[in-house]
């Protein structure tokens, strides 16, 4: 399984599509828990720890994430790729 940063903004958001709930689906069956367990795993990996990170960033005074966090909007996919560089994984 490719990580989030080695995918493609388009494979990025096929799976990231693949993670949201279908709002048609009403009938609740005893596997509808687990089902959004792994969903929501599987976002937390799509994700990869951006979060945490701009809030870190912010945290310590760089401007670009005290921006991110007031505005409160950020492509999710360029943020990845960001963290990615900065760890050196790409």
């Amino acid at each position: 399984m490719k990580q989030p940063y080695q995918m493609t903004r388009e494979e990025w958001n096929a799976e990231r599509e693949k993670t949201k709930i279908s709002h048609g689906q009403q009938n609740y069956t005893r596997n509808s828990k687990s089902e959004e367990v792994r969903r929501m795993e599987r976002l937390n990996f799509l994700l990869f720890g951006i979060g945490e990170w701009i809030y870190n960033k912010a945290c310590n005074g760089e401007q670009w994430a005290l921006d991110v966090l007031d505005y409160q909007y950020y492509d999710k996919y360029d943020m990845i790729i960001k963290k990615a560089q900065e760890e050196g994984l790409i």
